[in-house]
């Protein structure tokens, strides 16, 4: 079976917008993986923060000078 010269330059035109999508799709993927890495990350780094500010605060015997609220809504 024969082509026209159309028929192959639309093939190569199809093959190349083929293969620059997938290289999109790539670097989008990559993309999102890292900032999933970076977020898990950040909430590692926020969690061991709280850690550390509740020791130094029980460590410094510092007294509120007023209860925690027993629910969000009574302040």
């Amino acid at each position: 079976m024969l082509f026209t010269k159309s028929e192959v330059t639309r093939k190569v035109e199809l093959s190349l917008n083929l293969e620059s999508l997938q290289m999109d799709m790539n670097v989008l993927k990559t993309v999102y993986e890292k900032q999933k890495k970076g977020q898990k990350w950040h909430k590692k780094t926020i969690q061991s923060l709280v850690k550390s500010i509740h020791s130094l605060v029980s460590r410094s015997g510092y007294q509120r000078e007023f209860p925690p609220p027993q629910n969000q809504n009574q302040y």
